[in-house]
């Protein structure tokens, strides 16, 4: 059952105006915001970045193998097989970034440049000659998935971004993403608009938002309703399988930029940190259950190779007790790669102890 309500009395609410605070200004807008005024502002220092390779983009190998259960890409049928790798494909788009630097200075994602590269050209969205400027790779932090680039000559016209901490993010609060739109008939960025919706992502370092994020704008700008610039949107997570779209976004906050940002400028090159990693996934409805409760074992992990199974609780590790998940990840974060651990676990009323190598994966 519904309720409907007379459109008489929907719409004095739907045209009643409010005040949003803008930087600089107080601006009356309708009852969904307008974020034109973003667009007037910061267009000038998003840029294009478009990179020249011999080498065509290799497809990304997905993890876990293989691509559908219990069958490998020999038995895929030959159409499906294509359609698969066109997903794990990184396609020849144009990337987004953002000027930083009155002397050239380009943040961008690390994902965009992490490839064999030839040339590098970068574009600036509303520029009318639509001159291209080389650039080069100064530093990259792939932890981060930033990148730096630089172009040695960039518009004299064109003030770029200003850096400044934030004030505190906030899950709930509007964040909009504005990247490069390689439509030369139009002289305006693409403009995708969400809310933040975890802060602390990624060890603290980065936030997640529900924005349209794509290949075009990695390494897009983020920004607050106020026009302040509170991230970089990035690439971050697995290669998932199909084109997996959960519908949430990553991008680093701007207080960790700022620390990274003289350590790009000197050239400085971060790779992935390999972490500790055991290989379960738990059983988060298992309320009633003192422990943790396996409802998956990654194939070829520490805890497939231990032995564990789908239905066993885990009830102590390393000799600490466990009672609930951020028990157990609180003591594999400080377990170091290769360490022999003792665990007990308890199967269908039996408890037993097994001995687990601690396995690693990229962060």
């Amino acid at each position: 059952l519904g309720v409907v309500i007379p459109i008489n009395k929907i719409k004095p609410k739907l045209t009643e105006k409010i005040k949003l605070p803008v930087t600089g200004s107080s601006t009356t807008i309708k009852a969904f915001p307008s974020f034109t005024y973003l667009l007037e502002k910061h267009t000038p220092v998003v840029v294009g970045i478009k990179i020249k390779s011999k080498r065509k983009p290799k497809p990304e190998k997905p993890k876990p193998k293989p691509p559908l259960p219990g069958q490998s890409m020999r038995q895929m049928p030959a159409s499906l097989a294509e359609e698969y790798q066109k997903y794990l494909t990184r396609p020849e788009v144009h990337f987004s970034g953002v000027l930083v630097s009155a002397d050239g200075h380009i943040l961008t994602s690390y994902y965009n440049v992490n490839r064999k590269i030839d040339a590098i050209t970068v574009s600036f969205q509303n520029d009318v000659a639509k001159k291209g400027y080389p650039a080069r790779v100064i530093g990259w932090n792939q932890q981060l998935d930033l990148a730096l680039l630089k172009i040695d000559q960039p518009p004299k016209d064109i003030r770029p971004l200003s850096l400044k901490k934030s004030s505190g993010l906030k899950t709930g609060q509007w964040a909009v993403v504005i990247g490069y739109n390689p439509d030369h008939s139009f002289d305006q960025p693409t403009l995708t608009s969400g809310i933040i919706s975890a802060i602390g992502r990624l060890r603290g370092q980065a936030f997640q938002l529900d924005t349209a994020i794509n290949y075009a704008n990695f390494g897009a700008p983020v920004f607050d309703v106020e026009g302040n610039f509170i991230g970089l949107a990035g690439k971050h997570g697995a290669v998932s399988h199909w084109g997996l779209n959960s519908g949430i976004a990553m991008a680093v906050t701007v207080d960790r930029i700022i620390q990274v940002l003289p350590d790009l400028k000197k050239g400085k090159k971060v790779k992935l940190q390999a972490l500790p990693f055991f290989g379960i996934q738990g059983n988060m409805g298992a309320l009633d259950i003192k422990g943790v409760q396996v409802s998956r074992v990654v194939a070829d992990s520490s805890a497939w190779r231990a032995g564990l199974k789908s239905g066993d609780i885990i009830i102590e590790f390393n000799g600490i007790g466990i009672e609930e998940w951020r028990d157990l990840t609180k003591v594999i974060r400080e377990t170091r790669i290769g360490d022999k651990i003792k665990a007990k676990i308890k199967r269908r009323d039996k408890v037993k102890t097994v001995t687990i190598v601690m396995g690693s994966r990229e962060w």
